[in-house]
């Protein structure tokens, strides 16, 4: 899947996890949380957009900079 078609998948996760937990929280978790945040998702549920929009949503990152730091965690 290219970059620009992941992207959008993020965005529209995000949107769901948005619409089930409401707003993002205003304090976002430390970035060093992210790690585990995605790794107990993508690979509990094999649903890598998912785990990387949950990134977005608790830690407050953008969904490219999301995707930088995807390899380092896999």
């Amino acid at each position: 899947m290219s970059n620009y078609n992941m992207i959008k998948s993020i965005q529209n996760e995000l949107s769901n996890l948005a619409a089930r937990l409401g707003p993002a929280p205003l304090r976002p978790r430390p970035a060093d949380e992210a790690q585990d945040i995605y790794a107990e998702i993508r690979f509990a549920r094999n649903r890598r957009a998912l785990a990387l929009a949950a990134v977005c949503y608790w830690c407050g990152f953008h969904p490219t900079d999301a995707l930088e730091h995807e390899a380092s965690w896999s």
